[in-house]
């Protein structure tokens, strides 16, 4: 486990484990994560402003907070913040007894970063300290040990063409399944094993969702370039979107991907799609191009790989849309506060995002893509030659040649994409 005692204000704890497809619903479908987000927001507001003893009581309360089960967050990286936070305000009892609380119960094992740490510099003379840096040695020399078990264990000596399940340390998705009160049949089929049960819409329908993975699976491929792909791929299909939110406490009418778990989870009804190329893609990118912190790409690119929203061209024919009536958000604001954008209007952030991720993928290639996705927007100049002030002004100057259709129905936005 490795942390920071300062947390971005960007969202990527949700990043990691649990996307979301757009709808009305994708931001407002998890209130619990928005008030503990809220909290965290605040922390780092006061952290950074050098209100240290506000940051360790919101941090507090981030810590504390309860969250949808489906959307858990690693905690001990906040119970750090807020030890950190303590020594800062010289409360060095309190953030001792933190700090314990991490080494004994949570298994902190950074050691590296303890020591380093110039939050907790006060403290070093405490006999407490000693106790605890040996606790958190400990810790480690162990982790090493087990890590490296689990990597003999699950990693294969050779390629194979076959395709692999792999396990997952704390996997939400293995809990799911193996509980009694919601029981499910499944199917393997390519990449995919399938779990829905045999009173359901979906039931009726296996050889057409079937066919609907298989389109997402190779859409995914297509955009990222990539010939195979070997990792096995959970899909666990709900009766509705209200059975998803009571196993998952998460409101999603599109789906969810757990792309840390190789897993997405849909609501599979008669009145609404279910965005299989959205969530399928998430996996797909961040296991094969890796980890991104652009939330903007992560989801923009999603969207794309969807291509689906009511007209033709319509990432382009919205965004043009939304520039006639000025609703777009300034790419400064968009890239460094995607979250904050969402939760005011997730729509419009995932789809801007979208024409933005379309206008640099197809006009400047996949290769300069995939650098900026792994790199993030700090180094886009130097991977393509010009600013981003450039990029706007040119986006901008493109949207103005895409003509909005007559009859576009701009209230059909409210509900998303479909």
């Amino acid at each position: 486990m490795k942390v920071k005692h300062t947390l971005p204000v960007n969202g990527l704890f949700l990043v990691v484990f649990l996307l979301l497809s757009v709808n009305a619903s994708a931001q407002s479908g998890f209130p619990k994560y928005i008030a503990f987000y809220q909290s965290w927001q605040r922390a780092d507001s006061c952290y950074t402003a050098g209100d240290y003893l506000n940051a360790a009581k919101f941090f507090t309360l981030a810590a504390t907070a309860e969250i949808e089960k489906g959307l858990e967050v690693p905690r001990e990286e906040i119970w750090y913040s807020v030890a950190a936070a303590y020594a800062l305000a010289g409360k060095e009892k309190q953030a001792l007894k933190v700090l314990q609380n991490l080494a004994s119960v949570d298994q902190f094992e950074d050691i590296v970063l303890l020591s380093a740490d110039s939050a907790f510099i006060g403290i070093h003379h405490k006999k407490a300290w000693a106790r605890l840096s040996a606790t958190v040695q400990d810790n480690y020399s162990r982790s090493l040990k087990n890590k490296a078990t689990y990597k003999a264990r699950t990693q294969l000596t050779s390629p194979s063409d076959q395709v692999i399940f792999y396990p997952h340390p704390n996997d939400f998705i293995r809990e799911l399944l193996n509980q009694d009160t919601l029981p499910f049949l499944s199917v393997d089929h390519g990449n995919f094993r399938i779990y829905f049960s045999g009173d359901s819409y979906a039931a009726g329908r296996i050889p057409e969702i079937n066919e609907a993975v298989t389109a997402a699976f190779n859409r995914g491929l297509e955009l990222l370039q990539t010939e195979a792909y070997h990792r096995g791929i959970t899909l666990v299909l709900f009766n509705s979107p209200e059975e998803m939110k009571d196993a998952t406490g998460v409101r999603a009418l599109g789906g969810i991907a757990y792309a840390e778990l190789d897993a997405g989870l849909f609501p599979i009804t008669a009145t609404r799609r279910p965005q299989f190329k959205h969530e399928i893609f998430h996996i797909l990118s961040l296991n094969i191009w890796g980890d991104s912190h652009s939330r903007l790409l992560i989801e923009g690119s999603a969207v794309y790989a969807d291509y689906t929203c009511h007209v033709d061209n319509p990432f382009f024919t919205i965004n043009a849309y939304y520039l006639q009536t000025n609703q777009l958000v300034s790419f400064d604001a968009l890239i460094h506060h995607f979250d904050d954008i969402a939760v005011k209007n997730d729509v419009l952030a995932y789809l801007q995002s979208a024409a933005i991720f379309q206008y640099l993928y197809e006009n400047y290639g996949v290769e300069k893509m995939k650098l900026l996705w792994q790199s993030g927007f700090d180094s886009f100049e130097k991977i393509y030659g010009f600013t981003l002030a450039q990029l706007e002004k040119e986006w901008l100057e493109y949207l103005q040649t895409i003509p909005v259709p007559v009859d576009f129905e701009p209230e059909k936005l409210k509900e998303g994409c479909g």
